[in-house]
């Protein structure tokens, strides 16, 4: 049983036979040594990437479109349509998107087919990429009962409902999910997510309230009632990575968490953590009706950042994309009294800062 898989185990995977996986990992392999401007060597985080999100659209194309493709250089602008359509319909943000894209058109220049894959905005002109959050993506905002669902999804898989409780308690990513060894994690003040994070970052996750802590010793027990070695994680231990986050996608799908069925996704109770979070510090974001500011300038700025570091990011300025851009400060209307030296109240472009 594979209780200690790697987030990179894909990457050195050698695929069987001469099929389709063989043909693209010797076109990866060929390649992938260098950065896309073909001048320098790329990171072996760079590589790591470009093999997983490569492997990934492959996959999509034949399990979830049915593109029954044999051979990379047999791709098609057919194919490209399919999958951002795919991408779209299943919610998918938009710079998730141009980050495949951008994969995509790597690939096709490593086959001799330099223009084929084209921006974003010419497959889907309707989608526009915004950093701002224009409505609230959590399951509360879209009326979904998460109990109602995680019941479903416990049903099905048992490890898959563990993610989920971790996700919508901690605010954790899908791989940060599956990854999670609940007691080596667990530091009682805080949780310690040191794998599958982005960029290969730990980070601090603060456990502030009951429904963490309960969740958290709901983990811990099912680890230590289901592996003899009770430091595992709660991804299912017969399978590796890439077949637990696919598991986990699939589950997900089968009971309606999808953008076209329930109007949400996973990545809605990330932003429902966020919103959550911000406003026990006094700030109430603009999808949900508030200002997206406390009382002050400080207490807005230390709130930000404390939920932006919870979330694995560092800046302040990325948690627009979950609760939206901060209204302007009232601007002086006609005969207001302004002090020396200034002209307004500060706007919305000193808010982004």
């Amino acid at each position: 049983m594979n209780h200690h898989f790697s987030h990179r185990a894909k990457v050195t995977e050698k695929p069987q036979g001469g099929g389709w996986q063989h043909k693209l990992k010797a076109l990866i392999d060929q390649h992938n040594h260098m950065k896309a401007n073909g001048t320098s060597v790329a990171s072996n985080r760079t590589r790591e990437e470009r093999c997983e999100k490569l492997f990934q659209m492959f996959r999509t194309l034949r399990d979830k479109l049915n593109f029954k493709i044999e051979d990379p250089n047999n791709l098609k602008i057919k194919h490209i349509e399919s999958l951002v359509k795919y991408w779209v319909e299943e919610g998918y943000a938009p710079a998730t998107i141009d980050n495949f894209l951008s994969h995509l058109r790597l690939l096709c220049l490593w086959m001799k087919k330099p223009g084929m894959v084209k921006s974003l905005q010419v497959y889907a002109p309707e989608v526009k990429r915004t950093y701002a959050a224009k409505h609230d993506k959590s399951f509360v905002a879209n009326d979904v009962d998460f109990w109602e669902v995680w019941e479903k999804v416990r049903a099905m898989d048992q490890y898959v409902a563990m993610q989920l409780l971790l996700i919508k308690a901690f605010g954790a990513r899908r791989k940060e999910a599956v990854m999670f060894k609940p007691l080596i994690a667990d530091r009682e003040l805080y949780i310690e997510l040191f794998e599958g994070t982005k960029g290969g970052r730990p980070r601090m996750v603060p456990v502030e309230d009951d429904f963490q802590r309960n969740v958290l010793a709901t983990l811990k027990n099912f680890v230590a009632s289901r592996l003899a070695d009770a430091k595992g994680h709660i991804g299912d231990p017969d399978k590796d990575l890439e077949q637990n986050l696919k598991r986990y996608s699939y589950v997900l799908g089968a009971v309606g968490i999808t953008k076209k069925s329930l109007g949400v996704t996973g990545h809605g109770l990330r932003a429902e953590y966020a919103n959550d979070q911000l406003a026990k510090l006094g700030v109430i974001t603009t999808i949900r009706g508030g200002s997206g500011k406390a009382e002050d300038k400080l207490t807005t700025k230390i709130a930000y950042l404390k939920v932006s570091e919870a979330l694995g990011h560092s800046r302040e300025d990325v948690m627009t994309a979950y609760g939206g851009r901060r209204r302007p400060s009232r601007q002086p209307e006609c005969g207001d009294v302004q002090r020396p030296g200034r002209t307004a109240e500060p706007g919305a472009e000193e808010e982004r800062n």
